[in-house]
């Protein structure tokens, strides 16, 4: 394998003074793609950019900002650093040393592997055999590998662990949720217009009820056991129970899942039945009066039905053909049924639209809560969306928990809670609480001034609460402003714009 060669002797900042996740997979001779940030003549610090991270590095020749360098992995001084080098430079001798990223393609005789090299640059065949007889170890399509060249004649390699980019694969998550979610509205409109109405199709509402009915009334919440219930069966949650084998019939994002399967397969049902009608119009006028008069003869048709099984289900056929051709027989126009149908299946389109929506925000969520395995002293952060139903109409209340954690004495830690909240009558609110030790400041913030002034009048109610479970209160105030918007769609969404002005890292 071949790996560019630099003659460069400008160096620039050691891997071992860079971020860990810049520099997680690099390895010797590694070239990278990265673009100037400032302008700089040759010799100079210039700034350049590479994925998300920003460095200092010195300058080989002039360059402007925007402008597209090479950066290199070379080893000084017994560590390996960047630096800058041309693009055109021809590329060095394989080393012993180097390090690859390879997939395993498939399981061979004789155990044997045959890898895709992901980052050889053309250097390396794009596929290679490797013997494993000797490791004893078991191995799987798919897998990802890193390969380490033991000894160049002949070649040898060490297979390593692929070293896993979490962030990036969170990233990635999070830009093929984000198209899913309509908006960031706290009531479903589409789903409570449907619930209330009860106009669904038995199949769907079945599920529907069973998503509203293990929804627990706003009112509740203040009780801690069912606060308790309610982040348990948020979704957050759904992987784990799955895991463990517990039951999900309480499960939001489950519900919404099953709910969505329904419509789905309600859509597809649906798009059939007008195919049959656009057959039937086709058909010569005697063959249509022939057939409306078979199937309307309930004897042959009961003998249709009395037919071995096969793989379609003759009695839905006949109902199908029935409904049909009642409407030529009859003489009757069957556009406005057609329209009707029509109309049912764009609300379903629409119900299904949103119900995905809102499984894409508690996964949106789940992926802001998981925590960077390189930044263990980071402050852990709970973001979640609570359902809760408001007499039949279900909302959602937004809570972000914060746990700011003391260095030495954890009994010196700082949490924050911020919930939001809406409903039909009082509009947007949210609640700022603080906790240290045992004492607790809370705001209260709402957007109509009529709702402020209700809100307020309960500030002493609130603190004699407060104080029953032996808090001491601190600031209690109430104000009317906008509610500043809390879920992990501005921050993925940020992410994603923010990431698809960067450049990606080219190997």
């Amino acid at each position: 394998m071949q790996v560019p060669q630099s003659s460069s002797t400008i160096s620039g900042p050691a891997l071992q003074d860079l971020p860990a996740r810049l520099v997680s997979q690099l390895v010797l001779g590694q070239r990278l793609e990265a673009v100037a940030v400032t302008a700089a003549a040759k010799a100079e610090q210039v700034k350049v950019q590479i994925g998300n991270t920003v460095i200092e590095i010195t300058a080989d020749k002039a360059v402007q900002p925007g402008q597209k360098i090479q950066l290199e992995v070379v080893q000084q001084a017994g560590r390996l650093a960047l630096q800058m080098v041309d693009a055109e430079l021809p590329p060095r001798p394989l080393q012993q040393g180097m390090r690859f990223n390879a997939e395993i393609v498939a399981l061979q005789p004789q155990q044997q592997l045959l890898v895709a090299i992901k980052d050889g640059g053309g250097q390396l065949p794009a596929k290679m055999q490797i013997d494993v007889s000797s490791l004893g170890r078991q191995f799987q399509p798919g897998q990802m590998l890193q390969l380490e060249v033991a000894k160049l004649q002949p070649l040898s390699v060490v297979l390593r662990p692929a070293v896993i980019d979490i962030a990036a694969q969170i990233r990635d998550l999070q830009r093929m949720l984000l198209p899913l979610v309509q908006d960031q509205r706290l009531l479903p409109s589409t789903l409570n217009i449907q619930h209330s109405n009860r106009t669904l199709p038995a199949p769907l509402s079945a599920p529907l009820a069973q998503l509203m009915s293990h929804v627990v009334e706003r009112q509740q919440l203040p009780h801690a056991n069912v606060l308790r219930d309610a982040l348990q069966n948020s979704g957050q949650f759904l992987e784990q129970r799955l895991q463990t084998g517990q039951p999900t019939t309480q499960d939001f994002k489950g519900n919404l899942m099953r709910l969505a399967a329904a419509v789905e397969q309600q859509l597809a049902a649906d798009s059939e039945r007008p195919r049959t009608e656009q057959l039937l119009r086709q058909l010569p006028a005697e063959i249509r009066a022939a057939l409306a008069s078979f199937i309307s003869n309930s004897s042959q048709a009961q003998g249709l039905t009395r037919l071995p099984e096969t793989t379609f289900n003759l009695q839905q056929i006949i109902a199908q053909l029935q409904q049909a051709t009642r409407d030529f027989t009859a003489g009757t126009r069957p556009d406005a049924a057609a329209v009707t149908r029509a109309i049912e299946m764009s609300l379903l389109r629409d119900l299904l639209q949103e119900v995905r929506s809102l499984t894409a925000r508690v996964q949106l969520n789940q992926l802001a809560m998981v925590r960077d395995p390189e930044l263990p002293s980071s402050n852990p952060v709970w973001l979640m969306e609570l359902p809760v139903r408001d007499r039949q109409e279900l909302s959602l209340v937004r809570m972000r928990i914060q746990q700011q954690q003391a260095n030495v004495d954890q009994s010196q830690d700082i949490w924050q809670v911020q919930l939001n909240l809406e409903t039909t009558n009082s509009g947007p609110m949210q609640a700022l609480l603080t906790l240290h030790q045992q004492q607790v400041s809370v705001t209260l913030v709402a957007e109509r001034p009529e709702t402020a002034k209700l809100l307020t009048q309960y500030l002493d109610d609130l603190r004699a609460r407060l104080q029953t479970v032996d808090l001491a209160v601190g600031q209690l105030n109430c104000r009317c402003a906008p509610v500043a918007p809390l879920s992990a769609i501005e921050q993925a969404s940020e992410m994603h714009d923010a990431f698809e002005t960067y450049v990606d890292i080219h190997v």
